[in-house]
């Protein structure tokens, strides 16, 4: 009987020797080396569990952080590791999933915009202020109101386009003047002119034929209080 147990505890003993998930991961990288008989009997996808756990945790130590924990074993840092890979994973969903969910309101919104309000570009020329020399390229906006109320103000962002599409210069604009409901309203105003700056020359030298013009609404405010904003996010 004595003999049975014996025989029965040993080879327990041999079993957990043999399996290397039960091997305790030393505190000191430079001991890591010792694991390699161990790390050779995992499989394929325990082994990069284990390589990235090793990796993450010495990163982690550089920057301040507690390292391995003491008795840690080889088999606690492949379970460890796959749980921090599917919290990762499902924080990343979450991300995703909130972006998609802000980018599908502001889509609506825009739509909603732009079934209401038109903008465009009817003149574009060079004027000066103190002579002969250009400083300013004045431009004239046409708002158009499609809705059933009374717009107030009007923000968003101007952009200049070339006739391939690339930008050539974007400008914020502010207008407050208002456009009544279902009527047009025109806005005059000027950007400076800088003759060392490229974008400035090719705004001033390219036909209006040859610009397209692209209003980016932002922010449309109706007179009885109500307002489409489309930077926030509520």
């Amino acid at each position: 009987m004595k003999k049975l147990l014996c025989a029965g505890v040993i080879s327990l003993f041999i079993i957990g020797c043999s399996n290397p998930k039960s091997t305790q991961i030393p505190s000191d990288p430079d001991k890591w080396s010792e694991l390699k008989p161990q790390i050779e009997k995992l499989s394929e996808e325990e082994q990069q569990l284990l390589a990235q756990f090793l990796m993450r945790k010495s990163m982690g130590k550089i920057v301040g952080g507690n390292g391995i924990e003491t008795g840690t074993t080889i088999g606690d840092a492949i379970q460890e590791q796959k749980k921090w890979l599917d919290e990762k994973k499902a924080q990343e969903q979450a991300e995703t999933e909130l972006k998609a969910k802000i980018e599908a309101e502001k889509k609506a919104k825009l739509a909603e915009i732009n079934k209401i309000i038109t903008v465009a570009l009817i003149k574009k020329e060079g004027s000066s202020s103190f002579g002969s020399s250009i400083d300013n390229i004045d431009i004239e906006l046409a708002f158009q109101n499609k809705g059933n109320k009374d717009i107030s103000a009007i923000k968003g962002i101007t952009h200049f386009n070339d006739v391939f599409g690339d930008n050539i210069k974007s400008i914020n604009l502010s207008y407050d003047d208002g456009v009544k409901a279902n009527s047009t309203a025109t806005y005059n105003g000027s950007i400076h002119y800088n003759q060392f700056m490229d974008e400035d020359k090719k705004l001033l030298n390219t036909d209006l034929n040859k610009l397209k013009f692209i209003f980016e609404p932002q922010i449309i405010l109706f007179s009885d209080g109500t307002k489409l904003d489309i930077t926030n996010k509520d």
